[in-house]
């Protein structure tokens, strides 16, 4: 019998994670053995545990916050999305002991939406935040190709820095404070900020009757469906979509990358999502004790 294989996700904190759920649950719908613990990574060690990946045996891991941007700048090998995002959310440790840096995150937001949300309108996105996850989700949103991709932050100089780092012609930014004018119209709205700062009046979900009537309306950070935008959403009659189906694809996008079996079945994806939501408890935000703005994770 062979060993399993020794995946895993690094990170600060990690406690909260849902990917061991995600990953075993897929293991076994793939018939592949596997162990995923979770390593808390100080900042500082995180030099020191890249490289001791494949000596320790690993075949992979994945990367979240805070960690995904210092990732990027330690593997001299990345993906064109990863290099592009200047962000890894997923490293590949090859059969040479050479590691490749990747970030499923574009592709796991797309997969999500076109599942989630089928149909839905390609004209206008707007983007609450403008850390790592808004990055994967402003760059998903250019290769959908939508018209016009807004990004509202605290500090409009850092969403300007996004759209500059991203080169997004359609880009525009904003204070936060522009949102009930920015979401006018809107088919796509996806707030990546963490819940602890909805309390602050400027982002409170009031505007959401603006956004267009088939409008999408998706909080990426963790909860079982819920999220004072999310409730807005179906109040104002909007299509809500929570952060879960993201996280899944995300993760399964990486699992094929480890096993190089390729895809799971659309049921083995749709079993998968259901484990991982089971895990989520219900009608309660997941919240990290330490999440800065624009976070997304495992």
């Amino acid at each position: 019998m062979s060993a399993p294989l020794r995946l895993g996700l690094i990170g600060h904190p990690v406690s909260h994670s849902l990917s061991p759920i995600l990953h075993q649950t897929a293991g076994r719908l793939a018939g592949v053995s596997l162990d995923y613990p979770l390593i808390d990574v100080a900042p500082e060690d995180v030099p020191t545990q890249i490289a001791a990946l494949a000596p320790e045996g690993f075949r992979g891991v994945n990367v979240t916050v805070p960690h995904k941007e210092a990732v990027a700048q330690l593997i001299p090998r990345l993906t064109p999305t990863a290099a592009h995002l200047g962000a890894v959310n997923t490293v590949i440790v090859h059969p040479d002991g050479a590691l490749e840096g990747d970030n499923t995150d574009v592709g796991g937001f797309t997969r999500a939406l076109e599942l989630g949300a089928p149909g839905f309108g390609r004209r206008k996105a707007v983007i609450l935040g403008a850390g790592g996850s808004a990055r994967a989700v402003a760059f998903a949103a250019a290769t959908l190709g939508f018209g016009e991709i807004w990004v509202l932050n605290r500090t409009r100089a850092r969403a300007e820095a996004l759209i500059a780092a991203l080169s997004l012609e359609a880009g525009y930014a904003a204070t936060l404070g522009a949102w009930p004018e920015a979401i006018s119209g809107a088919d796509l709205l996806v707030s990546t900020l963490p819940h602890s700062i909805w309390p602050i009046e400027e982002i409170r979900p009031q505007g959401v009757a603006c956004a267009a009537p088939e409008a999408v309306i998706c909080d990426i950070a963790y909860g079982g469906g819920r999220s004072p935008l999310l409730d807005a959403a179906a109040q104002a009659g909007r299509r809500p979509l929570d952060g879960l189906g993201m996280l899944v694809h995300q993760g399964l996008l990486a699992f094929a990358r480890w096993t190089g079996r390729g895809p799971l079945s659309p049921a083995d994806e749709a079993a998968v999502e259901v484990a991982v939501r089971q895990a989520a408890s219900p009608g309660r935000l997941r919240v990290r004790s330490r999440a800065p703005s624009g976070s997304g994770g495992h």
